[in-house]
């Protein structure tokens, strides 16, 4: 099910930050995005928001392709 946009524009605190490089382009986009209809919220939130809905929505397709490459892996 697809969720409304104003989802992802929740704020809540991050407590450890890590770094994480994308295109500049996109970050041009979501950061414009974010300035006008973010109600404050950081892009790093925002983003955040994003990739953890990804991972509830598709946590089983995930969690079934992680354990087909370690079955398919070879330690030597």
């Amino acid at each position: 099910m697809r969720k409304p946009l104003s989802a992802f524009m929740e704020a809540s605190e991050i407590k450890v930050r890590q770094c994480v490089y994308i295109d500049k382009a996109t970050h041009d986009k979501y950061a414009n995005i974010i300035r006008y209809m973010g109600n404050g919220i950081s892009l790093g939130r925002y983003i955040d928001n994003v990739l953890n809905e990804h991972l509830r929505q598709y946590q089983n397709e995930l969690q079934e392709a992680y354990y087909q490459s370690i079955q398919n892996a070879k330690l030597f």
